[in-house]
């Protein structure tokens, strides 16, 4: 779990401190504010903590390329990745939730970062980043033998393939038994379930519905009852439904939602997403939150904020955060935070709405209004 990031002179970011909520963090932010970087920082920060063995160095070169990896292995050396004109050291430094700090610095001419730690080695699990784009048509490709290794990772960068190989984890019995509050929830509101066959993801549509005899399974109520021979493509699948399967499928496997995983990364979960799946997604997010899973999520979408407002409820240990990414006069990206949606300032999300709806009532009053 990560509790603070601090941003010196990386990428877009001049000088940022983000304090992030052990519950749900919500990032919103017009284009160019530096959302999808900022998660990456995150992600970057959270993987090398929890990676075995890792070590404080002056020069250390497997940071370097786990950090470049996640943004652009096609960027040759982690001091492109410094903000544009800086004249002193990039830092980036996590605080973790365990209290050790993880720093890594390095400048416009460094190959490799440096890296230290406050105390000893921090004991944090790895994290799981959802990109923006849908990831299971990619799947058959990405693991095929005959796939061109460097062209793969030209195409792709390391949130796409660690996830991949997240989604391909094939779940125990034992652990699809233990997710199935979450499971069985997404399979009824999108009308099926996606297997992995043959290197490559096929949707059974079918349903869970409840034993007839319960004590068959006295911790297990329902099972899931397929529709035979329905099964589709993932190609021929819609988008929105493959959207929500990656958390289906990352829950079956147990890769969050245990209270011992690290930070689900979410960039823009509405991205394809039909508005009436929302519901569904937020009731999940928050369930998620209140077995200890701890949620960074970026978004653009007025009905996804406005779920996750109606929906959580503190008496449940819901604790939502939200994050304003803008820039101030001089153009530098800074942050606002609030615990309450309507106290975030500024937002641009609900200013778009309310703009709009002032737009529908002056065209429906018509002169009216004049």
């Amino acid at each position: 779990m990560i509790d603070k990031l601090t941003l010196k002179n990386f990428s877009a970011f001049k000088d940022l401190q983000i304090d992030f909520s052990s519950g749900i963090n919500v990032i919103i932010g017009e284009n160019g504010c530096g959302k999808t970087q900022l998660l990456k920082a995150a992600y970057s920060a959270n993987q090398l903590a929890a990676t075995e063995g890792l070590k404080s160095s002056d020069t250390n070169k497997e940071a370097g390329a786990s950090i470049l990896a996640v943004f652009s292995r096609e960027l040759a050396k982690i001091g492109k990745l410094a903000h544009r004109g800086a004249k002193d050291d990039t830092q980036i430094e996590a605080t973790l939730s365990d209290g050790s700090i993880l720093d890594i610095g390095f400048n416009s001419k460094r190959t490799h970062p440096a890296t230290s730690y406050s105390d000893a080695p921090p004991k944090i699990a790895k994290g799981t980043f959802i990109p923006t784009k849908e990831v299971l048509s990619f799947v058959c490709g990405i693991k095929s033998e005959a796939a061109d290794e460097q062209t793969i990772h030209r195409l792709f960068d390391a949130t796409y393939l660690d996830l991949v190989e997240k989604l391909t984890t094939q779940p125990t019995k034992e652990t699809e038994e233990r997710a199935q509050w979450g499971v069985s929830a997404i399979t009824n509101s999108i009308g099926g379930q996606f297997v992995f066959n043959d290197n490559n993801f096929e949707f059974q549509r079918g349903e869970y519905v409840p034993y007839t005899q319960t004590k068959e399974r006295e911790a297990h109520k329902e099972y899931f009852k397929d529709i035979a021979d329905d099964i589709h493509s993932v190609a021929l699948t819609a988008e929105g439904f493959k959207k929500l399967g990656i958390l289906q499928i990352l829950l079956n496997s147990n890769f969050i939602g245990t209270g011992t995983n690290g930070p689900l990364i979410w960039d823009e979960p509405e991205s394809n997403l039909n508005p009436q799946l929302m519901e569904c997604l937020v009731n999940t997010l928050l369930t998620l939150s209140e077995k200890g899973q701890q949620i960074i999520l970026a978004s653009h979408d007025y009905v996804l904020l406005k779920w996750i407002d109606l929906l959580s409820d503190q008496k449940k240990g819901h604790h939502i955060r939200y994050h304003s990414l803008h820039r101030n006069d001089d153009s530098v990206i800074s942050v606002n935070s609030a615990d309450d949606y309507k106290h975030l300032e500024p937002n641009a999300i609900s200013k778009t709405f309310n703009d709009i709806t002032k737009a529908q009532v002056k065209k429906n009053m018509g002169d009216l209004m004049s």
